[in-house]
């Protein structure tokens, strides 16, 4: 019943006369969320985004009060209207800080505040919940500020249930984007009621439209506030420390992780000399795909060990992550061009050369996952690279600019992968019996796994690797030593590449010179297959 009196209501037009009125049957209507389903809410909503066209800043109490009617209603029942009413509020307090009028309303679940700024003196907004002390270097830079101030997260994400949470405190400053600036003081009341145990922890935190972050925020327990380098919807979560159990694995992953990133790098750098010292070699088609894919793998790693490593911050992280996004993206298309020509060699077999393929390949590699990454990044304004080596990962958009582009990879990858292991099934059964069919087998096996973790299929480990801690470190494993597979399948144990280097050492006999310059006058077809 209250959702039909609802959209009945909301189906009105609003005009500069009766938004008033309108505001004030809504804010009345809206003064229970018991009965209200889902589409009321959605309905209320829509009404809100023609409402705050017509209205005053002046009268902008109603529309506030609406708004925190709503956020009475369940989680389910809001789940579908969180972030079109997160932006509504923002943009009712920006359209009050732009009218230059000072107004401070308070509701049950949102405050909005608007300052304006004295260019020569630091400021302070204040609310019943919150303090802020904004610096002059950035009072300096605009007129004022607007505050949005969240008594409850369900327009974010709620704690543990063994945590606690401050009230979230949504900052922003009329016509500027604060980004590594001086820091900002924030003091919650809540925060300064906490009593903290050697078990617990106090953080200061924001939202970056994903998950709760401290990139850029600190807590200073000596005056018992936290201070921020931007701003953003910012709070203070109090929880549990992490177990003497848990800290100790983590560390173990991450010495696991850089031990493999290092071993990759060495060895791509190893293999990428060895290519490009031996003539023979260079010209190879074959040869010429594994070393764009060791370059691939060799910026990727030294990205991600980068990231690992080395302490960044601001700009610095950003430009990071845009090359690691980048470069991922690059290096899973490399491993696509590497898995066509194991399948064009293998199954196809016949009229497989392609001309200019190194120029060729590395536009497709590079051009098309540079358009992309920096596409991705024209739409969030690089707001969300961080300092981790997944930090791209769980950004917002990232199922069209990685998660689809790298599936569609693995899924051709694996079909084609399929043919090669069938084809080299096939051939081993023709093949002599006994000992030697044996080792026949044994070695395609070991091609095969080494294959089918460089052409990506490790990286769907995954898709489980949260469920266990064995899954996780088989995951860093797996993929982090991409580059050591790469070098012993088609360097070290490879008989073409030892033998090309035996004769660039001059140290190989009669017979084997005569079937490397054999080798060597055929075909890169007839190369793979012998």
């Amino acid at each position: 019943k209250k959702d039909i009196e609802i959209r009945q209501m909301t189906s009105t037009k609003v005009t500069e006369e009766n938004a008033v009125a309108f505001a004030d049957n809504l804010k009345e209507m809206t003064n229970s969320m018991e009965e209200v389903s889902s589409s009321g809410v959605e309905a209320t909503v829509n009404a809100l985004k023609e409402l705050e066209s017509h209205t005053k800043p002046e009268n902008s109490q109603s529309f506030v009060d609406i708004s925190s009617n709503l956020l009475d209603a369940s989680d389910e029942t809001l789940n579908k209207s969180k972030s079109s009413l997160k932006n509504l509020m923002t943009k009712m307090a920006k359209s009050i800080a732009e009218s230059d009028t000072e107004q401070k309303i308070f509701t049950k679940n949102v405050d909005i505040l608007t300052i304006k700024f004295d260019a020569n003196k630091p400021a302070t907004v204040s609310s019943i919940d919150t303090n802020i002390e904004i610096p002059k270097s950035l009072t300096s830079q605009t007129n004022g500020a607007y505050l949005v101030v969240y008594k409850t997260a369900k327009l974010f994400k709620a704690v543990e249930k063994d945590e606690k949470m401050a009230v979230i405190s949504d900052l922003h400053f009329s016509g500027i984007k604060v980004e590594n600036s001086e820091e900002i003081k924030l003091e919650f009341e809540e925060m300064q009621k906490w009593t903290v145990n050697d078990s617990q922890t106090i953080q200061c935190v924001f939202w970056n439209d994903t998950f709760w972050d401290d990139y850029g925020c600190r807590y200073d327990p000596a005056v018992k506030a936290c201070f921020c380098n931007h701003a953003t919807p910012f709070t203070s979560i109090l929880s549990f420390k992490q177990t003497d159990v848990v800290e100790p694995v983590n560390q173990v992953v991450w010495w696991i992780e850089v031990i493999c990133f290092s071993a990759s790098i060495i060895s791509c750098i190893i293999f990428i000399v060895i290519i490009l010292s031996i003539r023979g070699l260079r010209k190879l088609q074959s040869f010429k795909m594994h070393c764009i894919l060791a370059v691939a793998l060799l910026l990727q790693y030294t990205g991600y060990l980068t990231l690992d490593v080395v302490e960044l911050e601001g700009a610095q992280c950003k430009a990071i992550g845009f090359l690691v996004h980048w470069i991922t993206l690059a290096c899973f298309l490399a491993m696509f061009a590497e898995a066509l020509s194991v399948y064009l060699a293998i199954v196809i077999v016949f009229d497989t050369h392609v001309s200019h393929i190194v120029i060729k390949v590395a536009i497709f590699c590079w051009g098309t996952t540079g358009t992309l990454v920096g596409l991705y990044a024209g739409i969030t304004e690089m707001d969300h690279y961080s300092c981790t080596s997944n930090g791209f990962l769980i950004a917002p958009y990232n199922s069209y600019f990685l998660t689809i582009p790298v599936l569609c990879v693995l899924l051709i990858n694996t079909v084609m992968f399929g043919r090669v292991v069938w084809k080299m099934v096939r051939k081993s059964m023709t093949k002599s019996e006994g000992g030697s069919k044996r080792a026949q087998v044994l070695s395609q096996l070991k091609m095969i796994f080494t294959l089918n973790t460089m052409l990506g299929a490790g990286y769907l480990i995954g898709l489980v690797a949260s469920f266990s801690m064995a899954f996780e470190i088989m995951f860093v494993v797996i993929n982090g030593l991409s580059g050591l597979f790469l070098l012993c399948l088609f360097g070290i144990f490879n008989p073409m590449t030892k033998a090309a280097i035996r004769k660039s050492f001059r140290e190989i006999g009669p017979s084997t010179r005569s079937t490397y310059a054999y080798t060597l006058k055929t075909s890169d077809t007839r190369e793979t297959l012998e």
